[in-house]
């Protein structure tokens, strides 16, 4: 191989790894630590479950949302001075990271590490502590049982799905009744399962499940695939009613592994 090859090749691989540190490259973001909002994964590893119930509960009223940011320490680091420290509940509480909706006030983890754990390397700033975190992930306050009554005081938007024969098939067990998508595989189902029949409700638009589906970020273009579990989590957060030439059926999502 010649000289010149050997220097083409060589500068060739220098500006290919190069260009790939740049893209993985993050920007370093530094919020101050919230006694009340972020709690370290370490402190409730070492709580037995009652504890760390009663832990959670006595912040749902201080931080006055929905939840709170659960995180993963990497290490501690010394001799950096950050020029700009952030309030990380005011940062995450709001339209950014929130379900899509006109009401909704639920932090959504898919943007959550879409835009901030893809983009940046994370630190909490405690007094003189600067904290890496490995990870981190939100984690909703409800649904909270009290006295064996289930509280659920999230806003949540509403969909209304219009009966799609085509899609959906109606079937019955012993003890509910279910909306079924046909196409579902051997190995899981996905569809929705009736809670409550109303005659009508205030919100009258409805929406394409079709459409709703294919565009859903669940929906897999290149082999035409659903991730079936991921997209029934995600319905949770929604209250979902089922339109049909009878009635409005109210559900709720539903999944389930042979």
């Amino acid at each position: 191989m010649s000289t010149i090859i050997k220097v083409h090749i060589l500068i060739l691989f220098f500006l290919s790894t190069n260009i790939f540190s740049q893209k993985t490259k993050k920007d370093s973001i530094y919020f101050f630590f919230d006694e009340n909002y972020t709690i370290n994964s370490s402190i409730t590893n070492k709580l037995i479950y009652p504890k760390y119930k009663e832990m959670i509960k006595s912040k749902i009223d201080l931080t006055n949302t929905n939840g709170y940011i659960h995180f993963f320490e990497e290490e501690q680091i010394t001799g950096v001075i950050p020029k700009k420290i952030l309030k990380i509940k005011d940062y995450i509480e709001n339209d950014a990271f929130y379900f899509d909706g006109k009401y909704n006030k639920i932090v959504d983890n898919w943007k959550v590490k879409k835009y901030l754990l893809d983009k940046y390397t994370i630190f909490l700033v405690k007094k003189n502590q600067i904290i890496k975190l490995k990870s981190l992930t939100y984690s909703s306050f409800y649904p909270l049982k009290r006295k064996n009554k289930y509280i659920d005081k999230r806003k949540k938007d509403t969909l209304v799905f219009k009966f799609d024969p085509f899609l959906l098939k109606k079937t019955k067990s012993k003890t509910s009744d279910y909306f079924i998508l046909k196409n579902n595989n051997r190995e899981s189902t996905f569809g929705f399962i009736k809670y409550k029949e109303y005659k009508t409700i205030k919100i009258k638009k409805t929406i394409s499940l079709k459409k709703y589906l294919l565009t859903s970020r669940y929906y897999n273009k290149k082999n035409n695939k659903i991730y079936k579990s991921e997209l029934a989590m995600y319905l949770t957060n929604y209250i979902i009613f089922i339109k049909t030439k009878k009635c409005y059926y109210k559900v709720n999502p539903y999944f389930e592994v042979y």
